[in-house]
């Protein structure tokens, strides 16, 4: 079994090179076949209207590829009371769609230790930016102010002033953050890690997705994005980035060609001392302007 956790939302399934996520949804497909069931669930949040919006594209990843497939849609509220969800040891996958983290929590939360159960026992799930981000033990919930540095956008702040961060469902031991290539969140991560909030954590862009097997803990990349791990170091924090070994890296930017700078710039100090010469003359005096034909 396996985590499927893309760092783009439900509604932008294209990578950044327009290729798609057709192996990653494949891949789940697959697993979710060798569970011998054919139930699997979306999970959204919102009204009933916005819900059946979120749920018709993640239905249609199964649809598509397995047409004998049930559909069992579940759309969280935050309503008291909020109780566990019924039925889920019968599911062969779950497929959780994007919005707030806060809202994924609340909703599935009570449903904690059958998720657990449900993933221990072989079905894979399919995480689309908050739906990734609440697997985690300790998940953020929001924010873009620490000890009040802004660490993050605004704009991406789901809410929240301060860095929010809650207990997550505790399906994944790392902390996720999604969307990373297009809100920027490596300050954010480095200020949590360096603060002691966090001891490690995962950004993962939009397009891209960071596979954990769930029986080994071993991790691989699709998608044409990047995946950066954030690690505690005693010296600071340490970042590594990671692809998927199946694209292609695009080359390193052309280095600044600071000695033809140099030359530039020698050239224009040079033209404007001529110029200084020949507006005042060799001996500093304001030369006189002399008329043709006098």
């Amino acid at each position: 079994m396996s985590f499927f956790l893309v760092g783009g939302g439900s509604e932008s399934q294209e990578g950044a090179d327009g290729t798609g996520l057709d192996e990653v949804y494949d891949a789940f497909i697959e697993e979710a076949r060798s569970t011998g069931r054919s139930t699997l669930a979306v999970v959204v949040c919102g009204s009933p209207e916005s819900a059946e919006v979120y749920s018709s594209p993640l239905a249609g990843i199964v649809t598509s590829r397995w047409p004998e497939a049930q559909i069992r849609t579940i759309r969280l509220t935050d309503e008291p009371p909020l109780t566990p969800l019924e039925g889920l040891d019968e599911l062969a996958g779950i497929i959780v769609g994007g919005g707030r983290v806060a809202d994924y929590l609340a909703g599935l939360g009570p449903s904690a230790d059958q998720l657990s159960r449900l993933v221990r026992g072989g079905s894979p799930w399919l995480g689309f930016s908050a739906g990734a981000m609440a697997t985690a033990v300790t998940a953020i919930e929001g924010g873009w102010h620490l000890q009040g540095r802004q660490i993050y956008p605004e704009a991406a702040s789901e809410g929240f002033d301060e860095l929010a961060l809650a207990q997550g469902l505790g399906l994944v031991s790392i902390t996720c953050l999604a969307h990373n290539d297009t809100c920027g969140g490596d300050g954010l991560l480095i200020s949590a890690i360096d603060s002691g909030l966090l001891s490690s954590a995962v950004a993962v862009d939009e397009g891209t997705c960071l596979v954990i097997h769930h029986s080994s803990g071993r991790t691989q990349v699709m998608g044409s994005g990047v995946v950066r791990w954030f690690t505690k170091d005693p010296q600071g924090v340490i970042v590594r980035s990671e692809r998927s070994p199946h694209k292609e890296v695009p080359p390193p930017p052309a280095a600044p060609r600071l000695a033809g700078m140099a030359r530039v710039a020698a050239a224009a100090r040079a033209a404007h001392q001529r110029h200084d010469t020949e507006k005042t003359g060799p001996t500093g005096d304001t030369a006189v302007p002399v008329e043709s034909g006098q």
